[in-house]
């Protein structure tokens, strides 16, 4: 997934612009002519010495009817923007303290030599010679870990706005991670398969994955139960709320 991908769907700008188009055309082509032709014949009316009151009543229809075509695409943006920043609020309230969690336990997960993480058991692989010419890709991670920093940094300083997008980038952040996972269990498994491991490193291996392998799968699926409570408030998908499970070595 890209950085620029996202599951959000919050309110932008260019909302109102389907209604406005549609107010537009019913101007140019109704409210605009008719109104070229009540002026022509409220003249002609006007020539005579006392202008008929039904008159008077049309102008002043068609100019509130004018008025109100006007006026509903800006009325609906804020109607919207309104509601959407209620929801904001009320989303903030609700999962702040648990995304502060996950984001803390996702940080220790990613944390540099932490014990009984798939980073470490990674990390301490590439130091074997079985690996000294396939060595995995870890260059990721520190990129991720900013990431993971500074949204973390977002739930703790930041206020009520824009509370859907720093949910949305805790997802990717969290996908982003359990992707580098799920890639180096791939390439992990071809080694086993090809058999170019001794039996000694072999069990080693295993162990030290599946222990690790526990703890990060604990961690997801807390996140994914949260993520699910979120979206199900937010009304739309803003955040990713299933992942593909870590395999067990056998």
């Amino acid at each position: 997934m890209k950085k620029n991908d996202s599951f959000l769907l919050s309110l932008e700008p260019n909302e109102g612009k389907p209604d406005q188009a549609s107010s537009i055309t019913i101007m140019k082509d109704l409210l605009i002519p008719f109104g070229v032709f009540l002026v022509g014949a409220v003249g002609f009316l006007a020539g005579y010495e006392k202008l008929p009151g039904w008159a008077l009543g049309v102008v002043i229809a068609y100019l509130a009817f004018t008025i109100a075509i006007s006026l509903a695409p800006p009325a609906k943006w804020i109607f919207r923007w309104y509601m959407g920043r209620r929801t904001e609020k009320k989303l903030s309230r609700s999962f702040r303290l648990p995304f502060k969690g996950i984001a803390r336990e996702f940080d220790e997960l990613t944390e540099n030599n932490r014990a009984n993480t798939i980073l470490y058991v990674l990390q301490q692989l590439n130091g074997w010679d079985e690996f000294r010419g396939e060595k995995l890709a870890l260059s990721s991670v520190n990129c991720i870990r900013e990431w993971l920093e500074s949204t973390s940094e977002r739930l703790e300083t930041g206020g009520n706005v824009d509370f859907k997008l720093v949910a949305s980038d805790l997802s990717r952040v969290i996908y982003q991670y359990h992707y580098l996972c799920v890639r180096s269990q791939e390439h992990l498994e071809q080694l086993i398969n090809a058999k170019s491991l001794v039996d000694q490193r072999l069990r080693q291996l295993k162990q030290q994955w599946n222990t690790a392998r526990g703890e990060h799968m604990h961690v997801l699926r807390n996140w994914e139960q949260v993520a699910k409570r979120f979206n199900e408030m937010a009304g739309e998908r803003v955040c990713l709320d299933y992942y593909e499970p870590i395999k067990t070595f056998e």
